[in-house]
């Protein structure tokens, strides 16, 4: 296996990429690619480096792909579509990896418009597949129901889940809440013969763990997820304040210290990779532009996990 990582526009810049990449290498069987415009400092005899000379910006246009044709994030995912690497990892640009995939990658048969797709936590120890996160600003109730089949196959295919439950956000369990969107997606998608829909699922349960997938649009969706990590970023601010206010709290903090890292590894986004473009014919993958060793080692373990689990073949089968 071969993966092809985009080494530039991420907040902490290619040394700290460098890192996880060295890191898997040395934990994994494979090769890989890094496209820069800096020969990497470190070698190794499965890394492979290509020199590219123009950068997308965090602030560039989705449109800047057609202007950048040199950048290293559209040389990366050029090279896939060659068959020349078997996935992309990138940190860079959100918008303008999404106009790579759509305009380079193309959308599956029948499939209108891709989503971004992730595991997420949840207080079952487990996590849900959320889909979408935000590649979409509105949707249509078709593309709703396209997205619960992308999360289906990649329930069962990542997370070894036989049957997995879908349910959708909204903002009531009953089948006539919400607005006609969301009206309408509820019944396109319980027509779904394949899949197992419970419903509707309300923004209090994103956590439960009480489905396997949620599916959303991306408008709301993103907002959701940002909101969620807002939250659970200030409770544990608040969980620190209170250990630290008294010399008994502290003392209590020393004792429940290793239970409590446990609980918050569980909740690390580090620990539960990228978000995959879902819809599109090659693995496309992208990390949190924020992404530190831990993160994007991640990210890149996710590529590598959808290319053996074959989700892009399982894909196509389904909408070609």
């Amino acid at each position: 296996m071969k993966l092809g990582i985009d080494l530039m526009g991420s907040d902490l810049g290619p040394s700290e990429l460098l890192k996880a990449v060295v890191r898997f290498l040395n934990d994994y069987p494979v090769d890989i690619v890094v496209y820069g415009s800096d020969e990497p400092m470190i070698h190794h005899q499965r890394l492979t480096w290509v020199k590219t000379s123009q950068v997308m910006e965090m602030e560039d246009g989705p449109m800047a792909i057609r202007r950048k044709k040199d950048a290293s994030m559209v040389v990366a995912v050029e090279d896939c579509i060659a068959n020349k690497t078997d996935a992309v990892i990138s940190a860079g640009s959100t918008g303008a990896l999404l106009s790579a995939a759509v305009l380079l990658s193309k959308p599956l048969p029948s499939i209108e418009r891709p989503a971004l797709l992730a595991n997420i936590p949840n207080a079952k120890q487990t996590v849900s597949v959320f889909c979408d996160m935000g590649a979409n600003s509105s949707n249509t109730p078709d593309q709703l129901a396209q997205f619960a089949i992308l999360g289906h196959i990649y329930a069962k295919s990542m997370n070894h889940i036989n049957q997995p439950t879908v349910g959708l956000l909204n903002i009531g369990s009953e089948q006539k809440k919400g607005d006609e969107l969301h009206q309408e997606a509820f019944k396109k998608i319980k027509a779904l013969s394949q899949l197992n829909f419970v419903g509707n699922l309300e923004g209090r349960d994103l956590l439960s763990g009480n489905v396997d997938v949620i599916v959303t649009d991306g408008f709301s969706g993103n907002i959701a997820l940002k909101t969620v990590e807002g939250t659970v970023s200030a409770f544990g601010q608040l969980i620190k304040e209170a250990i630290m206010s008294t010399f008994l709290t502290k003392i209590g903090g020393l004792l429940i210290k290793k239970s409590l890292s446990i609980k918050k590894d569980r909740y690390d986004y580090r620990k539960h990779g990228g978000a995959m473009l879902a819809g599109v014919h090659h693995p496309i993958i992208k990390a949190h532009g924020s992404s530190d060793q831990e993160a994007f080692y991640h990210a890149i373990r996710q590529a590598y996990q959808i290319v053996e689990a074959q989700v892009i073949e399982k894909m196509k089968r389904e909408f070609e």
